[in-house]
């Protein structure tokens, strides 16, 4: 879902500029809200988790259960931008994308490596 990303590096059209950066636009209201209800419910999970008193699992399950809605709606939102800007690119384009993604990959893997970490 790193398209948006990814398309940098493609060799857009202006033309295709202009296209992506309506696309991203056309989302971003929609995306800072996502963000910023998923804020608030996370500074209100931490409010009740370093409250004092006693706390169970379902005193805040519903909050849970809120970040993991909104976390699926920013997914949902990401895929849609991710499928318009797609559209947008020629095979080609495309092709060069996911070489891209790769490079990327095996870069992070090579860093994990080099840091000692799993991969």
């Amino acid at each position: 879902m790193s398209l948006p990303l990814l398309v940098k590096g493609v060799g857009l059209t202006e033309a295709q500029q202009v296209q992506v950066k309506q696309v991203v636009g056309a989302h971003q209201a929609q995306f800072r809200a996502l963000l910023a209800q998923l804020r608030s419910a996370h500074e209100q999970l931490g409010e009740k988790l370093y409250a004092p008193g006693p706390l169970q699992a379902d005193d805040v399950a519903p909050l849970v259960e809120q970040i993991g809605q909104l976390r699926g709606q920013l997914t949902q939102e990401a895929l849609q931008v991710a499928l318009e800007i797609r559209a947008v690119l020629t095979p080609e384009q495309l092709a060069r994308a996911e070489q891209i993604r790769h490079k990327l990959k095996d870069f992070r893997s090579e860093m994990r490596s080099l840091l000692g970490r799993d991969p």
